[in-house]
């Protein structure tokens, strides 16, 4: 096989460096060229359209919601809520309940539910008490996921045009050392490719439900003011204003009144030892 001089670094169309030095001959410098800059394609399914095409319709959403919910009364919660769970085909990944007696009783779940059965799931566990506050949250990593599986069958088509190059460089230790640290480098990244690739097939499968229910007795959902209330509301708030400010003078006083006390108190007693000392003196000149 007849040698090439050394060439520069390869690049795997990530901005990586590849192996470097002295290739394992024209052919194979041919090949790992050829692999290296090939564009990803975009395969197609068994209708002649494109993956892009396809995947129009099967977008990949990420849905994180959050509902706090009051209760009359906290017993049984936890059940009517793993049967709702149940119902849904969804499972309950964590779990935190307080059911200390005397105090107030809480509760939170995070739900993970199919992203079908997740309205049904929302109202259905609505139903349970009265709803404070519900959150809803949606990202849209369509592009993100089929730029996955492009990348990563790119990268795997390079994989095996380095494995085969492992052949041609078994005569020359150096040469089948930086091949080997390449192929290495190919792999790793095609694993963490595929590992956000499953995260990504995860999260967008099933949605993440936080739900907090807390135990309220005689719980009367905020209503709006009416102008009457209103008003009084705010002569309240004037008085308790105007009271705070009038405390805080008097308070104000009273620590000047004790501040002047206390500084009189010590001029005194320095004049009268200065008297002392003064007839003192006096009396010694006598």
């Amino acid at each position: 096989m007849k040698n090439v001089a050394s060439m520069p670094s390869a690049s795997d169309g990530d901005g990586h460096i590849g192996f470097t030095g002295q290739m394992m001959g024209g052919m194979a410098s041919e090949a790992l060229g050829r692999a290296e800059s090939k564009p990803a394609e975009t395969d197609k399914d068994p209708g002649g359209k494109s993956t892009s095409d396809s995947s129009v319709n099967n977008r990949k959403i990420i849905y994180q919601s959050e509902l706090r919910i009051n209760v009359e009364d906290f017993d049984g919660i936890d059940t009517k809520l793993n049967e709702l769970v149940n119902q849904s085909g969804g499972f309950v990944s964590n779990a935190k309940i307080d059911r200390m007696q005397g105090k107030q009783r809480y509760g939170q779940w995070q739900i993970r539910v199919p992203v079908s059965k997740y309205q049904s799931f929302m109202n259905s566990v609505g139903d349970i008490g009265a709803v404070v506050s519900r959150n809803e949250d949606a990202s849209d990593v369509t592009a993100e996921f089929y730029d996955l599986e492009a990348r990563i069958k790119n990268k795997q088509r390079l994989e095996e045009r380095i494995a085969g190059l492992l052949d041609q460089a078994k005569g020359e230790l150096k040469r089948l050392i930086d091949v080997e640290k390449e192929l290495a480098r190919v792999r790793e990244e095609i694993e963490r490719m595929e590992g956000r690739k499953r995260y990504l097939s995860d999260v967008t499968a099933l949605t993440t439900i936080d739900v907090y229910i807390t135990e309220v007795k005689n719980y009367v959902p905020e209503q709006t003011a009416s102008f009457s209330d209103r008003i009084s509301n705010a002569w309240n708030s004037a008085v308790d204003q105007s009271t705070e400010v009038a405390q805080g003078v008097i308070v104000g006083l009273v620590r000047n009144a004790i501040n002047i006390a206390v500084f009189i108190a010590f001029a005194v007693v320095v004049w009268l030892i200065y008297r002392v000392i003064v007839s003192g003196r006096a009396r010694t000149a006598a």
